[in-house]
């Protein structure tokens, strides 16, 4: 289920940020808090439905975030923490640019007796193998006839020490080497076609990016 919530929005909320009613000027982090506030209640109640009704224990939950903070809207646009890599020289390292800060999102997973509680790890995974992970997992057989960007990344789920099923990941939607992103046309559509960046264990190399602003750096690390 998708959530509104911290996602930066219209002028006419405070500080850009929605929460209900009943949770506004709740929190210590303000408006940004606030939302959070309401996500966490809502998700509370969606685990009291799924206990209520008996099918917690046969039901994997996930959650987690598509993109990084909006680092232009300050607080209002969420932290990039340890991501924010402000010293590659781009005034936005978060939403909107393939830097880690941009894109590499925390994820928690729930299931009661099959995933380890409190376990964690820092294999890196992407939102595309939810799709290929959930139909293994449900027993579905996908077609073979085609290419999926995704793969099963239940291992990494289940298994203590599980291991991601990628060896290098590709991202997209950056720029590509020497392009000018400002310049109307089919800059940005062809800057999807071939990657933008890529990860490799511990190791990222930019061939090009975009910090959110129509720049192009055609940088590599």
């Amino acid at each position: 289920m998708p959530f509104s919530h911290v996602h930066t929005t219209a002028g006419n909320q405070p500080q850009k940020q929605y929460a209900s009613c009943q949770f506004q000027n709740t929190s210590a982090r303000g408006a940004f808090g606030d939302a959070l506030a309401e996500v966490d209640w809502i998700v509370g109640n969606v685990v009291a439905k799924l206990t209520e009704t008996n099918v917690l224990d046969n039901t994997l939950i996930l959650f987690t975030g598509d993109n990084g903070p909006w680092l232009m809207h300050g607080t209002s646009g969420g932290s990039a923490g340890i991501h924010v890599g402000r010293y590659a020289g781009s005034w936005n390292t978060g939403k909107g640019s393939t830097w880690d800060g941009g894109i590499h999102d925390a994820a928690f997973a729930y299931w009661k007796g099959q995933i380890t509680p409190g376990s964690r790890s820092s294999e890196v995974v992407s939102s595309l193998d939810l799709f290929p992970t959930a139909s293994v997992l449900a027993g579905v057989a996908l077609p073979t006839d085609r290419v999926y960007d995704g793969k099963d990344m239940s291992e990494v789920l289940l298994k203590d020490d599980g291991k991601s099923p990628h060896t290098v990941l590709f991202f997209y939607g950056g720029a590509r080497p020497g392009e000018d992103m400002s310049v109307a046309g089919g800059a940005l559509g062809a800057a999807h076609s071939v990657p933008s960046a890529a990860r490799m264990g511990c190791w990222k190399a930019h061939l090009g990016h975009r910090p959110g602003d129509g720049t192009v750096h055609p940088w590599s690390r």
